[in-house]
């Protein structure tokens, strides 16, 4: 009994560990992807940048930004708000709302690599 007692009172802190370690490790791993992401995005901008007559940079510069901020961060923290509520300070909704923003991106560099190969319109 004084053994399963010891057993029972030396694994409540790795439990807690093992939880502590899961939020950090989603948080590192998700971290990691967007900006992963995130560099592809800007390689592949830049190429279509640099492919593109001058008033054409203009507007995709205009857009890209607008998307970043009004779409991209802007649909993601309402989804998480949504999802998980305004106030949520959780380790998870930060990783969430990273995951979030990681797709995102993805479909954004998709987008861009399309127009390369259509062209723009």
């Amino acid at each position: 009994m004084k053994y399963a007692m010891l057993v029972l009172a030396l694994s409540a802190p790795l439990a807690f560990g093992q939880a502590e370690c899961d939020r950090h490790c989603a948080q590192v791993e998700t971290s990691a992807k967007f900006k992963e992401a995130d560099a592809e995005l800007n390689r592949v901008y830049k190429r279509l940048l640099s492919s593109l007559p001058q008033a054409q940079r203009s507007r995709l510069r205009v857009e890209q930004r607008r998307w970043v901020h009004d779409v991209r961060d802007a649909s993601c923290t309402k989804r998480i708000e949504t999802e998980w509520g305004r106030s949520c300070p959780t380790t998870w909704c930060l990783v969430a709302e990273e995951q979030c923003r990681a797709s995102e991106t993805v479909e954004r560099t998709k987008q861009l690599e399309e127009i390369m190969v259509r062209g723009p319109r």
